[in-house]
């Protein structure tokens, strides 16, 4: 019992540490006679719109889309504004965001474009 208590605390602190964390969002457990359940709520998950099974999907990919990829989209911009050498895994890191996500959210902004190849390019942000 106490190796398991040990445990709950090192999920529990990992997901802290997560970018979205909030506490409200904070993992919690469940256990009978049968089985132990970890739940890990989405910390990418905004809130549903509407109700039932489909304010489930609008909220997901309405709210998601409308408010934390605005977010990330700034936070992208602000961060190859500071560097515009900064590679696509830096950005990675420091957004806590997958490398996938973020090569696809750079794709969808315009103003955004790297200008020669490998190590020896960087980023350039066009204003409008």
């Amino acid at each position: 019992m106490e190796q398991r208590r040990r445990s709950y605390g090192k999920i529990i602190r990992s997901y802290e540490f997560q970018a979205n964390y909030q506490e409200e969002k904070k993992p919690y457990f469940r256990s009978d006679r049968t089985q132990f359940t970890v739940i890990l709520p989405n910390l990418n998950y905004i809130g549903t719109q509407g109700g039932g099974q489909g304010g489930t999907q609008g909220g997901t990919q309405g709210g998601t889309q409308g408010g934390t990829q605005d977010k990330l989209t700034e936070r992208i911009i602000q961060i190859i504004r500071n560097n515009h050498k900064i590679t696509i895994q830096e950005i990675s890191n420091r957004t806590g965001v997958s490398v996938r996500t973020i090569k696809r959210r750079i794709a969808l902004i315009p103003n955004v474009k790297y200008v020669g190849s490998g190590y020896s390019g960087h980023w350039e942000i066009v204003d409008d």
